[in-house]
């Protein structure tokens, strides 16, 4: 097996769609948006940066979208028991740069992954 880098990437589906590439440590690798994404181009664009492992989302009933780029990429779906409040995702992306609503919520569901599998990680590692 090749050895590529495993991923968590958040995604915020709509008419814009934002998504965000971060590393299992938690480390922003790449953040974007724009209107001219697809499921087929989402799946293109994290393919270059690695496998992914997890997929976010800030919604409690996750997206469609979602859903069919976690199914095609063979990874797991992370997703809050309620939407993520508008307040908690503004204070979870407080220290990253970004360009637009979509971009922030997509962080917002990326690092909400990673904190939610943090500690199963870390016990990986230790193991």
């Amino acid at each position: 097996m090749e050895n590529k880098k495993l991923l968590i990437v958040g995604i915020d589906p709509g008419t814009t769609i934002g998504y965000a590439i971060l590393d299992i440590d938690g480390d922003l690798l790449f953040l974007n948006s724009s209107k001219q994404f697809d499921l087929n181009k989402l799946i293109s664009q994290s393919l270059e940066f690695g496998k992914t492992l997890l997929v976010g989302t800030d919604k409690a009933k996750v997206p469609r979208l979602v859903e069919a780029f976690a199914t095609k990429l063979g990874a797991r779906v992370v997703n809050p028991s309620e939407d993520l409040k508008v307040e908690d995702k503004k204070r979870m992306v407080d220290n990253f740069s970004f360009e637009d609503e979509h971009q922030s919520d997509a962080l917002a569901s990326a690092l909400f992954a990673y904190k939610e599998t943090k500690s199963l990680f870390d016990k990986i590692d230790i193991f």
